[in-house]
């Protein structure tokens, strides 16, 4: 039966396409931003997830390439985090309809997946994106998380989350060198 929608619902996309007096959409502007994250990073990681605890250091590799039509950026990052071996995967998008940056990470540290929103400031420098996900204790909390282009070849991610009084608290801050 899944297949059947499937293939109905392929069907449908393609016949809308085909059907319409416009082309097909094409990448914007915005789109041209995502395409900044491209490319191989080595990354500088510092992590402080439970209050009151040092923040921990470690290193990583994050490659990622436009996808998709150039509608996409999909990254894939290696390293570590507090300690242990980590791997996750971001999917980068700005949704036309939404008019809103929107992405999805996973990760190995755990099973959930958070799915993010965002807009990008007036200098053309900063993604701000905001996710709803687990905390340590699986607490549903609020993130916010803030990319930061330095230059071509150096950015700068911090995430946010509000600790036990409701103030924003930086969790984590990971310096993006593109690997030349």
């Amino acid at each position: 039966m899944l297949r059947v929608g499937l293939s109905l619902g392929l069907v449908l996309l393609v016949g809308a396409f085909s059907c319409a007096e416009d082309e097909a959409p094409k990448p914007g502007p915005e789109h041209d931003f995502l395409k900044k994250f491209a490319g191989t990073w080595e990354c500088t990681l510092k992590a402080s997830f439970i209050p009151g605890q040092p923040a921990s250091e470690s290193k990583g590799v994050e490659t990622s390439k436009a996808a998709l039509g150039g509608f996409f950026v999909i990254g894939d990052f290696k390293g570590e985090m507090m300690g242990m071996p980590f791997e996750g995967h971001s999917i980068k998008g700005y949704d036309t309809f939404k008019k809103k940056f929107t992405g999805v990470w996973a990760d190995s540290m755990g099973s959930w997946m958070m799915i993010s929103e965002g807009t990008l400031d007036k200098s053309g420098k900063v993604l701000t994106e905001v996710a709803e996900g687990p905390d340590m204790t699986g607490k549903t909390t609020k993130y916010i998380m803030k990319t930061e282009f330095k230059d071509n070849d150096t950015m700068v991610f911090n995430m946010a989350m509000p600790n036990e009084q409701g103030k924003e608290v930086n969790v984590l801050t990971i310096t993006y060198k593109r690997k030349k």
